[in-house]
């Protein structure tokens, strides 16, 4: 007797398989194969059309936003033209395109041109250092840790005396902004607080400091002191160039308001350096 089988088994593997069935499969497996194919085409085109009305929609949008800027995009035309929407882009992307002179209704200053200039009521409404920076803010809590008393004091009066004036010159900037028939007294009004502001500080008198025998916290103290009426000189100098009836050149006018933000940041920093010395005696 054979061992052998008369009909041996067909052979399965993932490519292929020697079972004679499989010649019966019929058409099913073509069908599903268009099918698939068919609906692939159908999804490209239907992402194709997608982005066209995206890309549409989003260069009419900025075409109406725009001051000066193109009115339609290559994607209008008759045909896709590349070149063009290269060149389109370019133009959205240029920030000069439609302009420099922005307002700071949102509480951002953009009008930062070299060549530009405004009138006082656009500059009232930048973001002036005036509005923003202070030795308050410059001047952490923390800082004040294992000072002592009489150097804390000193400090504190520094800063309680330059938060008063900020606040003085901030509202008086705040009404030369909103009311057009004050706004030249209240601007002068402004310039001279800041003179006021100078002298206040210079009459804050440097403390006794126990241990500090060779005066050198006293002297980090001096320094914090002049760089802070430094900061109140500079702040005169911005604000005096509002205290006109012409235009102001936008260029001087940031160059000053860095002036007065580097002065603020150091005077702040001077006050913690000296802190940090009296607390080490």
């Amino acid at each position: 007797m054979s061992t052998q089988d008369k009909d041996p088994k067909p052979f399965e593997t993932a490519s292929a398989t020697t079972d004679p069935d499989n010649s019966n499969s019929g058409p099913f497996a073509y069908i599903i194969t268009g099918v698939c194919i068919a609906g692939l085409l159908v999804f490209g085109i239907c992402c194709s059309s997608c982005a066209s009305v995206v890309l549409s929609a989003a260069g009419s949008g900025m075409s109406g936003a725009g001051q000066s800027g193109p009115t339609s995009t290559p994607l209008q035309d008759d045909g896709f033209n590349l070149e063009e929407f290269e060149q389109w882009l370019e133009q959205y992307s240029d920030p000069n395109a439609y302009g420099t002179d922005y307002g700071n209704n949102s509480g951002t200053s953009s009008t930062q041109n070299e060549s530009g200039v405004v009138s006082v009521a656009e500059a009232l409404d930048f973001d002036l250092a005036p509005y923003q920076s202070s030795l308050d803010a410059e001047v952490s809590a923390s800082s004040y840790a294992g000072t002592p008393s009489e150097v804390r004091d000193y400090v504190r009066g520094l800063v309680s005396t330059d938060r008063d004036y900020t606040q003085q010159v901030i509202n008086a900037l705040n009404e030369a902004a909103l009311k057009e028939d004050v706004r030249a007294d209240k601007v002068k009004a402004a310039v001279a607080l800041c003179s006021e502001a100078s002298a206040a500080l210079g009459k804050v008198k440097l403390p006794s400091i126990e241990n500090d025998n060779d005066g050198a916290v006293a002297d980090a103290l001096g320094t914090a002191k002049t760089k802070a009426q430094e900061r109140w000189d500079q702040m005169e100098r911005e604000l005096s160039l509002l205290d006109t009836q012409d235009q102001v050149q936008t260029r001087k006018l940031w160059n000053y308001d860095g002036d007065v933000r580097d002065a603020t940041q150091e005077a702040g920093d001077l006050l913690e350096d000296a802190m940090d010395q009296a607390a080490k005696l």
